[in-house]
Order: structure tokens, then sequence, then C-alpha cells
């Protein structure tokens, strides 16, 4: 893997996490809403941001443990946003791509959006008055994209090519 992309992903995993982690966690005393289901809500985003931030850290002490890194950086990657339920997760960077309904009611048409942020955001959210989106976060999955191809070994490199000759020398 080269170099660029590891310290990439660990600024990504254990920076975006951690800071994740302080911004929800400093969150939840500060909110006027007291219902359980928004502290069970908050609860589930630090165990997210906790799981990014551990995932970077495996990944710091053995370059070879990738797959935690991948599922933090894939539950990243959707971004859903319909009337009925509402899921975005991001740490440390996003840059999405969106396509939706009409922004204005009694419109027909498609909707193409973009946006990106060096930050964190989540929301999750039921039963809300806002219009269907459907987005990409194309940086989280260029990060997936590149760690699958640094990490995949060439078929015809995988195995050494031993040549015997008839009186038992190795070329």
């Amino acid at each position: 893997m080269k170099t660029w992309l590891r310290l990439t992903l660990i600024t990504m995993t254990i920076g975006g996490g951690f800071t994740g982690i302080l911004v929800t966690y400093a969150s939840l005393f500060h909110s006027t809403d007291h219902r359980i289901v928004y502290y069970m809500l908050m609860t589930g985003f630090l165990g997210l941001y906790g799981f990014v931030t551990a995932s970077g850290l495996l990944f710091v002490h053995d370059s070879r443990r990738i797959r935690p890194l991948i599922a933090a950086l894939t539950i990243q990657i959707p971004w859903i946003s319909t009337p009925l339920f509402v899921y975005k997760f991001t740490a440390g960077f996003y840059a999405v791509a969106t396509i939706g309904g009409p922004r204005e009611a009694g419109n027909v048409g498609l909707y193409f959006g973009g946006e990106s942020l060096l930050g964190n955001t989540f929301r999750f959210a039921f039963n809300q008055e806002i219009p269907s989106d459907i987005g990409i976060n194309l940086w989280a999955l260029l990060l997936v994209i590149l760690i699958w191809r640094s990490v995949r070994t060439p078929e015809t490199a995988s195995q050494p090519t031993i040549t015997a000759t008839a009186d038992g020398r190795t070329i």
C-alpha cells in the first residue's frame, strides 16, 4: 500500500472517528431533547464513531488488518433520505453525489446535487417531511476501491516459476 493512501486512511479513521466521538458526546449534554430514543440514537452514533476510530487504530498496529477499515468506510457510502427514513454518516471528509425528486411541491423531474465537507456528520430520522434523495459518498467509495486495489495480488506474480533440468539443477 502506498504511503499517501496509508496516511490518508489513518487520518480519516482515527482523526475523523475521534472528532465524531467528541462532537457526539458533547451534544448529549447540550441538547434540550431528553427522550430515551434520542439518547439511544446518540449512543449508536458514538458506537459507530468508536468503530471507525478502532478500525484505524487496528490498521496502524497491523497494516494487514483492513477488514474493519473497509467496513468502517462502507457504512459511510450510502446516503438515504426519504420521508420515511434518513441515514447519513461520515467521519473526516465526504464528497457526496445525490439524485432525488423535485424540491418544490407540484414540480416533476429529477434533482441532481452534490455536497462536500471536511468534518463529520450524521443524521438518522424517521417520518420527516423532507424530499427524497439517494446519494453515494464518493470519497468513501474511492478509498474502499483504492484499498482493494492495493492489497490484491496479481495472479501471474503469485506463483514463482521454477524450472528443473535433467541433472537436477534448478534454474
